[in-house]
């Protein structure tokens, strides 16, 4: 469509909105998973993923060795645990789907006793406290840590060659201020209370007394001296 003047109007289709909309929830997804701790993304990724319902169809028996005590139910473990995994070097700097590809690497993933799985968390093989009391058998313990190390090794040199080269995204922080490490000055308190006025309550000396005057006497009068007869 031409507007008079010679400008051309491009008139979007259908297909081109769908598209954008499309586009913009990809987006979205993206800012959405940036937000999310990534190993709260991972589990979750683990959680719903083809590899673990593969473990679980892979037998009815712990994978780890003759269990002491049993829960009586399965689960599928991360040999090497997902808190692990994030902690090796580099891996903040894998893509978020990098980081979930960990999460379900086929070969990090066994059966294992419920209650055994509880009780090991995120311990290693080597520092799990009560691992003889669910395994007793010292040689299942001395294969799992051996194959343990052995997948820490490989993950992290995968990671390694995975971020060669790249450079941590520089995040904007807002400027410090200038005294940022300058302990808080302490502002000094200024009494502005008017200073109490002291009142006396010991009684005040009263003025001595003038010593008492004489009363006065009336003035005496003067007798009349009869004049002598003549």
């Amino acid at each position: 469509m031409t507007r008079p003047g010679g400008v051309r109007e491009r008139v979007a289709g259908t297909g081109e909105i769908a598209a954008a909309h499309r586009a913009m929830a990809e987006a979205e997804k993206v800012v959405i998973a940036l937000r999310v701790d990534p190993l709260v993304r991972m589990r979750q990724v683990f959680n719903a993923s083809r590899e673990r319902a593969a473990v679980i169809a892979s037998g009815t028996a712990d994978q780890v060795g003759t269990l002491g005590v049993s829960a009586g139910r399965l689960e599928v473990d991360h040999i090497v645990s997902l808190s692990r995994i994030a902690r090796m070097e580099g891996f903040e700097l894998l893509t978020a789907a990098e980081q979930n590809s960990l999460a379900v690497r086929r070969n990090n993933l066994r059966l294992m006793d419920a209650s055994a799985n509880a009780s090991k968390g995120e311990h290693t093989f080597a520092t799990w406290p009560n691992a003889r009391y669910y395994y007793p058998d010292a040689a299942d313990l001395a294969r799992s840590r051996a194959l343990e190390a052995e997948l820490i090794e490989e993950m992290q040199t995968w990671i390694r060659t995975r971020v060669k080269g790249r450079r941590p995204v520089a995040v904007p922080q807002p400027p410090a201020p200038a005294d940022v490490d300058a302990p808080p000055a302490v502002k000094a308190r200024i009494r502005t209370e008017p200073e109490r006025t002291r009142i006396r309550t010991e009684p005040e000396p009263l003025p001595e007394e003038p010593d008492e005057a004489p009363a006065q006497q009336p003035p005496l009068r003067r007798r009349a001296v009869p004049e002598p007869e003549r």
